[in-house]
């Protein structure tokens, strides 16, 4: 009934899952999966556990190999999207979802065949999203690099596409801010792996607070923010960063980083649950994203999360609960949650207790995908 497309991972391999679970999917295109690609997977980091049968999924590794190395990637992406756009045949399925940036031509294709399309959009509006990054860059000292041809691309893709999926009342509201019905969008929040589960912290409440930053560093992840909530702080801490630095990050690491601030560099997706619980609280300061998927992960293993509103953290956390809600560009809340924290390790214990006992505080993929299916069988219902 359902056929998907991603040049990438992203969250698609869980939604094909997911999916596929409730007896909906029929294709998945991508690029590449390691259970199909099984020659050249000893040679690629990732590894995909998600469950799809090879059937049903094609790739293109080609494409996937040339997307990974090349620094301009629109034109692999075209080629992807054209690639797709000749597999979409009539009668095949009803519905196609494709992410946003690499589906205009799919989507075209769809029309034409009468098929309903939904544009998976993993962030806010483009407009919203890169007149953000604007603003970031330039109080960063320097340029954002837009490229009109992607705006273009998307922005296409928003007026033609049935529907838009977003994971995020912030997302949401940036489409609807610029002039787009609310009956066109559909708001469902990410899932989280099962593989993420709350446990006795071995390091312990009476050390150095362990505060966790995961993702990539970069100026649109908000680092700068809480590098100068760090500097602010006059406790005891250690600040445990893991994910890939940003070219654009690089100086600035240089210069801010001290024996307290801990860069562990890139971790496979598997091997952050034995690193997670290890830690105290989280700080996720994006400037800009529709969903931080790593805040789900980061909840279920019983640690608050101290989130800006533009993370969409909102839609899964809640306020003193399991975290705080922070704007972005303001060290100063950081600083401040962090102190209260501090002041109050009881609080770390006993979130953790709870989630241990309750098994799971935030959505799990199976919530995901039962929201998700249940509403394209609504939109079938009404084709």
């Amino acid at each position: 009934m359902v056929s998907i497309s991603c040049i990438s991972k992203f969250h698609s391999f869980s939604l094909a899952e997911q999916l596929e679970k409730h007896g909906l999917l029929s294709n998945f295109y991508t690029t590449y999966y390691s259970k199909k690609n099984s020659l050249v997977s000893p040679f690629i980091k990732r590894i995909d556990n998600e469950q799809i049968p090879l059937s049903k999924v094609s790739t293109n590794l080609p494409i996937a190999l040339s997307y990974k190395v090349k620094k301009t990637q629109l034109e692999h992406i075209k080629k992807f999207d054209r690639w797709v756009s000749k597999k979409v045949i009539p009668g095949s399925e009803k519905i196609f979802i494709g992410w946003s940036g690499m589906s205009l031509e799919t989507i075209k294709t769809c029309k034409r065949i009468n098929k309903l399309t939904i544009l998976e959009r993993g962030s806010s509006h483009i407009e919203n999203q890169i007149g953000l990054l604007e603003e970031e860059y330039k109080l960063f000292g320097k340029t954002f690099d837009r490229n009109q041809e992607i705006v273009d691309r998307e922005l296409e893709e928003y007026e033609i596409a049935d529907y838009i999926s977003v994971p995020s009342l912030f997302a949401k509201q940036s489409f609807i801010d610029r002039g787009m019905h609310p009956d066109k969008l559909i708001c469902n929040a990410y899932g989280c792996s099962s593989i993420f589960k709350a446990q006795k912290n071995p390091n312990g409440y009476n050390g150095p607070l362990i505060i966790l930053y995961l993702g990539t560093l970069s100026i649109q992840k908000g680092i700068r923010y809480l590098m100068e909530a760090l500097d602010s702080l006059d406790f005891d801490y250690e600040a445990w960063f893991i994910g890939t630095v940003h070219e654009d990050m690089n100086s600035y690491l240089q210069k801010v980083k001290n024996a307290k601030i801990k860069l562990l560099g890139y971790k496979n997706h598997v091997e952050l649950q034995t690193i997670i619980p290890r830690c105290h609280v989280a700080v996720q300061p994006s400037i800009q994203e529709g969903l931080s998927m790593v805040i789900p992960q980061i909840l279920s293993c019983g640690i608050p999360v101290i989130a800006s509103k533009n993370s969409g953290g909102e839609d899964v956390i809640t306020e003193n609960k399991n975290g705080f809600i922070v704007p972005i560009r303001n060290p100063e809340e950081i600083a401040a949650k962090l102190e209260y924290y501090h002041q109050n390790r009881p609080i770390l214990e006993s979130l953790r207790k709870e989630t241990i006992e309750s098994s799971r505080l935030v959505r799990s993929w199976d919530d995901y995908g039962d929201s998700y299916s249940q509403t394209l069988k609504k939109i079938v219902e009404n084709i």
